[in-house]
């Protein structure tokens, strides 16, 4: 499995939306509703090979792209320590390998951004999904 796969599952495997992701490339598709589709990216944002936010994008089926959504990685887990600095986390490929840099995210960290992502997938949800999910919990 590629870097990307392992990070994309990961954080795909702890949100509450997505169920059965397929992971085609650097992508993670999923269904979010019947009429919408989502995919997870690991993205840049300028510099080449330097992944710092995980990109979200819903697709209607009849409709094309109806939103995205960019979640940078220091947004939610802020600068974290390396050495005696704090840097701003991002993965990278270097050589033809792709990795984390200095930092490899805990497994807090990656709960965290599962949990924005749910955040953010739950405002495209009919409400009343949402609230049969919730007494199923309970």
């Amino acid at each position: 499995m590629t870097f990307f796969e392992e990070e994309l599952r990961r954080i795909a495997d702890m949100t509450a939306y997505i169920e059965e992701p397929k992971i085609v490339g650097r992508s993670c598709i999923f269904r979010l509703t019947e009429n919408i589709t989502g995919k997870l990216t690991l993205t840049t944002c300028g510099m080449a090979d330097k992944y710092e936010a995980l990109k979200i994008d819903l697709i209607n089926r009849n409709e094309g792209c109806i939103d995205t959504q960019y979640i940078q990685f220091v947004d939610v887990w802020g600068k974290m320590p390396f050495n005696s600095d704090f840097i701003s986390p991002y993965a990278w490929t270097s050589y033809g390998k792709t990795e984390w840099y200095c930092v490899q995210p805990e497994n807090e960290q990656y709960e965290l951004l599962s949990e924005k992502v749910d955040e953010y997938l739950e405002c495209f949800i009919d409400p009343v999904e949402v609230m049969d999910e919730e007494l199923i919990v309970s």
